[in-house]
Formats: C-alpha cells, structure tokens, sequence
C-alpha cells in the first residue's frame, strides 16, 4: 500500500515537471485562443484546481479548507510565484496525512477513475498535474 509520504513525494515530483513546463513555455505565453488554451490558460486552471484536490482532503479530515487565490498569470514568472504561495497553502492540508488516512472517503469527482477517499484525491491530484504538463508540452509552438 502507498504511504502518505510516496503519495506527498509523488505530489511534489508532478509540481516539479508544471514548474519546469511553465519556465520552457515562457516565449510561448500567451499563445492560444479561447477554444484552444495555451500554456498560460492551462497553466492558470492547473493552478486553480490545486485548491480543490487539497479541500476535499481538507474536508474528509475535518481540517480548514484552502482559500481561494486569484490566478491572473500575465507572465510565465508570475504563475511561478502564485504557484509557490498555492503549494505553501495545498501543502500544510496535505502535511496532515497519515498512513491511516489514505482510505477514508473523501468527495471528489467520480468518473475519473479514482477512489474516492483521500487517497484517491491525491492521485487524482497528481495525474491531473501531468496531464496537463503532456497537454502543454504537445502544444504547437507558434509565436
């Protein structure tokens, strides 16, 4: 069974692969329409939904929720920066976990194929991570 830890390093190791796709997209920004999300749109909804995953951790735990931050990314440098200060935020919700913790229910969306426990929520955290990484990595690089 996933330890707390594993699921908190695996957490960490998918945010690392965004902060990397944010920096290598820089000259490619604000690229994009509204059908069609560039790196900064991507980037922003990612950055956006970090707080959903860690409230319903929050919420299945009894512990506060996460509070809203407001993601206007106007610079890769910027995404960065707010994406620090929301993975301070996300952080201390799932500093809390313990190995005891992992099956309790937790509500998140279903459907997706994830458990819906805080397991589950974290690992739907971290696959939604990456796949929005591959999203922005297969983008066409159009100035």
């Amino acid at each position: 069974m996933t330890t707390a830890q594993e699921l908190r390093n695996k957490l960490a190791e998918a945010r690392e692969l965004l902060r990397a796709v944010i920096r290598d997209n820089s000259d490619y920004w604000e690229m994009g329409e509204s059908d069609n999300w560039g790196p900064r749109r991507i980037a922003e909804h990612v950055i956006d939904n970090e707080n959903y995953f860690a409230n319903a951790v929050a919420s299945a735990m009894d512990a506060r929720a996460v509070e809203p931050t407001l993601i206007n990314a106007v610079t890769a440098e910027l995404a960065l920066e707010i994406f620090a200060q929301v993975e301070e935020d996300t952080n201390r919700v799932y500093g809390y976990i313990e190995d005891g913790d992992i099956k309790k229910p937790a509500q998140i969306l279903l459907g997706q194929g994830f458990e819906p426990t805080i397991g589950g929520a974290v690992d739907f955290a971290i696959w939604h991570l990456r796949d929005h990484v591959k999203q922005i990595e297969t983008l066409p690089r159009v100035g």
